[in-house]
C-alpha cells in the first residue's frame, strides 16, 4: 500500500545561516502528527524532521490556517 510523503519544492533555510539547511528540495519527508501542549491547550500539529534531524512543525491548522508555509515548500507524493 502507497504511503503519503512529502517532497521538498525548494531547498529551506529556516535561519540567517546559510549553511544551515533545513529542508531540501526534491527529498522526501515522512509526515507525522504531533501533540503540541503549549501550556493552555493541546492541538494536533503535522511535523517532519528536517535535515538535521529536528522535528520541525510544517502544518499548525489553528495557528496558520492558510498553510502557506506547507503549501510553499511541500507537496504530497504517494510512494
Amino acid at each position: 500500500m502507497p504511503k503519503k510523503m512529502l517532497k521538498c519544492k525548494k531547498n529551506v533555510h529556516l535561519t540567517n545561516d546559510a549553511s544551515y539547511q533545513a529542508f531540501t528540495k526534491d527529498k522526501l519527508y515522512r509526515p507525522y502528527k504531533y501533540n503540541l501542549e503549549d501550556g493552555y491547550d493541546v492541538r494536533q500539529v503535522l511535523c517532519v524532521k528536517n535535515d538535521k534531524n529536528e522535528r520541525h512543525i510544517i502544518q499548525d491548522k489553528e495557528k496558520y490556517p492558510n498553510h502557506e508555509f506547507y503549501n510553499e515548500v511541500f507537496e504530497e507524493v504517494l510512494v
